[in-house]
């Protein structure tokens, strides 16, 4: 069962006068079952919702009726005017859920990352001047802004819950009032349960979630193997002629690097993650 068609009629009445205008609008419903009635026209999203606000006036009245007899054929009238107060503006703001404001939930994500630095930018190497092996771990905190915002039905899913999905901000954005640098948010798809209907409204609930992290998704590795480049050939690093079998650090050009002080270190920025664009959340999340 469902709606097929929406057709607005030409005969429209529309009049002005001092108390305000006054507008009627008709709609011709062809539904796919008898058994279709005013509830399965009102969940499509096809026609405008009761005390929805259009160019300053509301929809009072929507009067339905089947059209003849063809069961599956309805004539809907919408009467639109004026006289709209402030009380009727958000009763008819709180009715419709997508016009509700975006719910942002802040939960902190505790988790233990690989580090190559210590707290002053240096290399952390053992007392020999030598990589961790394994690599040292430390603390860190991710805010993770959890988001759901409706969607109308009728505009089907949105292209930016798969368009940006493990995407980072490729410009500045901001959530809540709180400004954020570039590429240090993901977007991360939660789930779209099925549809729902209040009232006259239907629409997707979608949930996602975005995910800050100071320091940006981008990793710095410490350059460091048992092999190094030599004149562009591919070679096993040696210390008195004996292969090393474990890992020594290298310089920019993967040649290995003689000294062993913290400041001794080359690493190189691994850019991993696609870059969205995070302009289309504004609307609900700045």
């Amino acid at each position: 069962m469902g709606v097929l068609s929406v057709q607005r009629l030409i005969d429209e009445d529309f009049n002005e006068g001092p108390e305000g205008r006054t507008r009627v609008l008709q709609y011709r419903v062809r539904c796919s079952s008898i058994y279709d009635d005013r509830s399965t026209i009102s969940a499509s999203g096809m026609i405008p919702a009761q005390y929805s606000i259009s160019g300053g006036m509301m929809l009072r009245q929507r009067r339905f009726e089947r059209s003849g007899k063809n069961k599956r054929v309805w004539r809907v009238q919408c009467e639109w005017d004026t006289q709209v107060s402030q009380n009727e503006i958000e009763r008819a703001t709180q009715a419709d859920p997508t016009a509700r404001q975006v719910t942002v939930d802040i939960v902190t994500i505790r988790e233990q990352v690989p580090t190559f630095k210590d707290r002053n930018g240096r290399s952390t190497t053992n007392i020999v001047g030598r990589p961790y092996d394994p690599v040292l771990m430390r603390w860190r905190s991710r805010l993770r802004f959890e988001c759901q915002v409706n969607v109308p039905y009728s505009s089907g899913y949105p292209g930016w819950f798969f368009n940006l999905a493990d995407c980072l901000n490729e410009e500045p954005a901001t959530i809540r009032g709180a400004e954020f640098e570039e590429k240090t948010l993901m977007f991360i798809p939660d789930r779209i349960p099925d549809r729902i209907t209040e009232g006259d409204y239907t629409f997707y609930p979608c949930r996602f979630a975005v995910e800050w992290t100071p320091e940006g998704w981008d990793q710095e590795v410490l350059q460091a193997d048992v092999y190094q480049r030599v004149e562009g050939v591919l070679r096993r690093i040696t210390e008195d002629g004996v292969p090393v079998t474990t890992v020594r650090k290298l310089d920019e050009d993967g040649k290995v690097i003689d000294s062993d002080g913290p400041d001794d270190a080359f690493y190189k920025t691994e850019e991993i993650q696609l870059l969205g664009d995070f302009s289309v959340l504004e609307d609900f999340l700045a």
